[in-house]
């Protein structure tokens, strides 16, 4: 008799402490949660002042430089003209 009891106990305090256990890694995922929360509440406040610190700019188009036939591109042309 003295041994079932025991084994209950053990069964018991095992229980208890995967509960316990469930608990703390509930409690720990919680506050792992709410550090992602502000990390990602900073990282688009810093976005936000970003984009409202830098003035608009329009999409730049590559320009390739173009040959006129003389071997001079069309900026060296268009500053030799002003």
């Amino acid at each position: 008799m003295e041994e079932e009891w025991g084994g209950h106990e053990e069964e018991e305090l095992r229980k208890l402490r995967e509960e316990t256990n469930v608990d703390s890694l509930r409690q720990e995922l919680d506050r792992e949660r709410s550090k992602r929360i502000d990390l990602e509440q900073k990282m688009n406040e810093v976005l936000k002042t970003r984009l409202e610190d830098s003035p608009p700019q329009p999409p730049r188009k590559q320009q390739s430089p173009s040959n006129n036939g003389t071997g001079t591109t069309l900026g060296e042309v268009e500053r030799e003209c002003v």
